[in-house]
């Protein structure tokens, strides 16, 4: 009964890492085939490079292609994300910026959520996560939810890419999850599309303060993150 257990999990395991891996080597290669060159720039995080070939592409596509890139960002989990969003506030302005950006990044999360807790399989405990991923799951699961998992997605020393793959393996249903994120992951997004429209418009002290003010309030929630989720949860 263990061996025919073991076997199942085996299973599961296997299909939910090929529907996700295809699922991202399918609009990686949709990426590399219409728009060639411009991953080997977002690996780099050249926000420059990128950005001027976006804006080769056109207003519209350039869009589309901001959108998928977000979500490809957070299925690939090692794609950097700051690139895209500065790159997004270059070229669209701050506002728009963020809202590409936001959009890709929250339907990305769902749906690589949506995968693994449909498909019931503990993706998670198969990548490299960070130390931070057990207290995490603790804290997930002896708190609200909602309040844990959206705070994690502002707590630095943990991919952003990695959490729904860590939530999924926690007492959150895929709503509340979808809802943590979306509550919260406009901060970074915010502020680095900001610091884009600023940049291109040569406004270099304003786009620093707007950085240090993100990293002042994202270090103040990493290292009060237990009181924060003791008041909050």
């Amino acid at each position: 009964m263990n061996l025919q257990h073991g076997k199942n999990r085996i299973i599961q395991i296997l299909a939910v890492g090929a529907v996700v891996l295809l699922s991202a080597v399918l609009l990686w290669v949709f990426l590399q085939y219409r728009f060639p060159g411009l991953m080997p720039l977002v690996r780099k995080g050249d926000e420059q490079a990128i950005a001027a070939y976006i804006h080769e592409e056109g207003a519209w596509i350039g869009a589309l292609l901001i959108v998928l890139l977000c979500i490809l960002q957070v299925m690939s989990i090692v794609l950097p994300g700051a690139p895209i969003h500065v790159v997004a506030g270059i070229l669209y302005g701050w506002w728009r910026g963020v809202l590409m950006c936001y959009t890709g990044f929250v339907l990305g999360n769902a749906l690589v959520f949506f995968l693994a807790r449909r498909l019931k399989k503990r993706f998670s405990a198969y990548f490299p996560v960070p130390d931070r991923k057990s207290w995490l799951i603790r804290q997930i699961n002896s708190r609200d939810p909602v309040v844990v998992a959206g705070l994690a997605c502002m707590v630095p020393g943990v991919l952003n890419g990695i959490i729904p793959y860590v939530a999924e393996q926690a007492h959150i249903t895929g709503r509340n999850y979808t809802k943590a994120v979306a509550a919260t992951a406009w901060l970074q997004i915010l502020t680095h599309c900001l610091c884009g429209h600023f940049l291109i418009r040569e406004k270099y002290l304003t786009a620093v303060l707007i950085y240090g003010t993100q990293i002042a309030v994202i270090a103040v929630i990493a290292w009060k993150r237990d009181v924060i989720l003791g008041r909050l949860g």
